[in-house]
C-alpha cells in the first residue's frame, strides 16, 4: 500500500531519490490504501482496499466513481479499457451500440435469434410453420444470417414469395444463398436464388425461366416446402 503528495520536494540525492521511488510506488500501485489519498486530480485511480475496489477520480475532481472489484483482476482491467465489465477471456459491447465514423475502429459485436416468415403479394393468409428458425452474428457493419423455414400449410395468399424478419435493415441489395430447397411446387423450380433488399428487412426468392429469372410465388410452393437460405449484408 503507497500513496504520496504528488510533489517531489527539492532535497539531497538520496533522499530526492527515496521520494521519487514513493512517488512511482504509488502511481504503479494505484494509490492503493484504506483511505483515500490526500492530494488528488482529476481521472486518478485509488484501489480502496477498505472496500476492496477500484476507484476514479471524476473529471470535476470532485468524487470517487467505482469502477469495479479489485478481486477481480479482469474487472480492473475492464473498467481501465471501458469494456463493459466483460468476464476473463471475453470483450463485450454495449447493447445500445457506441457507433464511430472510424473505418478502423470496431464499434459493434452482437449474436442473437430472430423468426423468419413468408409472404405471397404481400400477405401470409393460412401459412402455418413447420420450423421458423434464424441466426445472426453482427460485427461492427457486417451482418451474417443463416434461415430455416419449413412450411405445415401454404396458406392462400397469391403472389410473389418474400421472406422477412432479417433483423437489422440493409443498406444496398446483397445475394443470398438458398443452400436447400425441398418440396417446391409447380414448374419444376431451376436454382432458386435470394436477393437481400435494399432499405429493408426482406429477402426476395427468384428461379431462373426460359434463360431469364422470375419471382419465386406461391404456385411454387407446396405445404410442405422446406429453404435453407444464408449470406451476408451491411447495415
Amino acid at each position: 500500500m503507497s500513496q504520496h503528495d504528488q510533489v517531489l520536494a527539492n532535497d539531497t540525492g538520496a533522499n530526492f531519490r527515496a521520494d521519487a521511488n514513493n512517488a512511482l510506488a504509488a502511481l504503479f500501485g494505484l494509490s492503493s490504501g484504506a483511505s483515500a489519498p490526500s492530494t488528488t486530480v482529476a481521472y486518478q485511480l485509488w484501489a480502496d482496499t477498505a472496500n476492496g475496489l477500484l476507484k476514479m477520480r471524476n473529471a470535476a475532481n470532485s468524487a470517487w466513481i467505482s469502477k469495479g472489484p479489485l478481486a477481480d483482476a479482469f474487472g480492473v482491467i475492464n473498467a481501465l479499457l471501458d469494456i463493459s465489465g466483460a468476464s476473463g477471456g471475453q470483450v463485450k459491447f454495449p447493447a445500445t451500440q457506441n457507433a464511430s465514423a472510424d473505418a478502423n475502429t470496431l464499434d459493434d459485436y452482437e449474436e442473437g435469434v430472430f423468426t423468419p416468415t413468408i409472404t405471397f403479394g404481400g400477405g401470409a393468409t393460412g401459412v402455418t410453420y413447420g420450423a421458423q428458425d434464424g441466426f445472426y452474428t453482427k460485427v461492427g457493419r457486417k451482418v451474417a444470417f443463416s434461415i430455416r423455414l419449413t412450411l405445415s400449410a401454404k396458406g392462400s395468399s397469391t403472389g410473389a414469395a418474400v421472406v422477412g424478419g432479417l433483423p437489422f435493415v440493409a443498406d444496398k441489395y446483397y445475394g443470398a444463398a438458398v443452400g436447400f430447397a425441398a418440396s417446391l411446387g409447380g414448374t419444376p423450380v431451376a436454382a432458386p436464388h435470394a436477393l437481400v433488399q435494399l432499405g429493408g428487412q426482406t429477402i426476395a426468392l427468384y428461379k431462373f425461366a426460359a434463360s431469364s429469372q422470375a419471382a419465386l410465388d406461391d404456385t411454387d410452393f407446396t405445404n410442405t416446402t422446406d429453404l435453407v437460405i444464408s449470406g451476408v449484408y451491411h447495415v
